[in-house]
């Protein structure tokens, strides 16, 4: 991706609508038949808004959950409604995730630690039902800057000028010393201290710190910690779009396509989709949007009040606006509670006599699902990454070793044959 701003234009809207509908139509040829998914969110509405506006007849397909908190049904209908598609939803509950998760093991072939894959797989499946390309949202985040992360560093960028570096540390000092321990003001005003490299990685740092790991690693693991930094990732990936240059929104969204797209969000699509035989196209990932959301200025894309202020903007004549501009839920999944209730079994368990026992302190998970049961703490994503890495090396090691078993007695076969 490559960033060389505009400023000669101020509504990029036309534009944004004409290439959006242009990289639809011609990811929508196939000779298969070919559908949408729809969450009811920005992306994956306006998606569906543009194969329709372009003459399609659109198959949609979503998931939604019990808990009206990650039940975004409501909204796909919505969006269904208004542009006429074929429309399909799937309602997940814990069972299913019990169903497929040894399944996913497998499929995911590698630690993976975003746990939207659950969602993911069961859109996948219900789609191949009745298509087998399926168009995505996926990049309008990141292209777009669509997370609060982005706000934050639009505050800061603006800000900076302002405030030289060392009262921005006396003001993250103050804030450390009177505002709650790891609330989110003080998680942002405290990151006002750090300079651009730290402040981007520990943005994009999930789960566990650096620090926190080290603590709790046991022997191999903790003999590599020992010479092994997040920032060898972040820095030479920096040195090719230097905040400096390019500004704190564009390095971010460039570690976003580097790191959170190649490394997370469109390997969880790919695995999950490949496992039932369907092909996902990301629309916003398409060379004439990604080199049109390079030439917009960062001014426009985000502020500290709202988050992919160019894409909402442009999207008014195609979408209602409590579409637009309700409060993002991402495809989140009620793992939080399932982890309390009936999914217990599969990541509250210790990691005694695992393949973790030795390279992880045995007492973590256990002091983890203590706070998290208790509600003095949200460790979903740290509870479900320890649960899947040790069920992931259990479940390959063990292959490995019945591998070996078979190749040891094929050899002996072998070898008695020929003595």
């Amino acid at each position: 991706m490559e960033f060389d701003p505009d400023d000669s234009t101020s509504d990029w809207g036309p534009k944004i609508l004409d290439t959006l509908q242009t990289a639809s139509k011609e990811m929508i040829l196939a000779d298969v038949p070919v559908g949408a998914f729809l969450s009811g969110g920005v992306d994956s509405s306006s998606v569906t808004a543009a194969l329709s506006r372009s003459g399609c007849a659109v198959k949609t397909f979503t998931v939604g959950f019990e808990d009206k908190d990650y039940d975004e049904r409501y909204w796909a209908r919505k969006v269904s409604q208004l542009y006429a598609t074929e429309h399909t939803e799937k309602l997940v509950v814990p069972r299913d995730v019990s169903a497929v998760f040894e399944k996913l093991l497998w499929h995911y072939d590698e630690p993976f630690n975003d746990y939207s894959y659950l969602p993911t797989f069961y859109v996948c499946r219900e789609a191949r039902k009745l298509i087998t390309v399926a168009l995505s949202g996926d990049g309008g985040d990141e292209m777009f800057a669509g997370y609060k992360k982005y706000q934050r560093l639009g505050m800061r960028q603006t800000l900076q000028p302002l405030l030289p570096g060392r009262v921005r540390s006396l003001l993250a000092a103050g804030a450390e010393a009177v505002l709650p321990e790891k609330s989110p003001v003080q998680k942002t005003v405290s990151s006002y201290r750090m300079d651009a490299p730290t402040m981007l990685l520990d943005m994009l740092t999930t789960c566990f710190p650096l620090r926190t790991l080290r603590t709790v690693a046991r022997g191999a693991l903790a003999e590599t910690l020992k010479h092994y930094s997040p920032t060898d990732v972040v820095r030479p990936l920096l040195s090719k779009a230097p905040p400096k240059d390019v500004g704190l929104v564009n390095a971010m969204r460039y570690l976003d396509l580097k790191l959170t797209l190649a490394g997370d969000i469109l390997v969880k699509v790919d695995r999950a989709s490949m496992a039932v035989s369907l092909e996902v196209r990301p629309v916003y990932l398409h060379r004439e949007v990604m080199a049109l959301a390079g030439r917009i200025p960062p001014g426009l894309l985000v502020d500290r009040k709202q988050a992919k202020k160019a894409l909402k903007s442009a999207f008014r004549p195609w979408l209602p606006m409590e579409i637009l501009y309700r409060d993002k839920m991402g495809f989140g999944v009620p793992l939080k509670k399932w982890i309390n209730g009936d999914l217990s079994h599969l990541f509250s368990g210790s990691t005694q006599g695992g393949p973790l026992e030795g390279l992880m302190d045995s007492s973590l998970i256990a002091s983890m699902t203590l706070q998290h049961l208790s509600g003095s703490a949200d460790l979903t994503s740290a509870i479900h990454s320890v649960a899947l890495l040790n069920s992931w090396l259990g479940k390959w090691t063990g292959a490995k070793t019945q591998q070996g078993k078979s190749t040891a007695a094929i050899e002996g076969h072998t070898a008695s044959k020929a003595s």
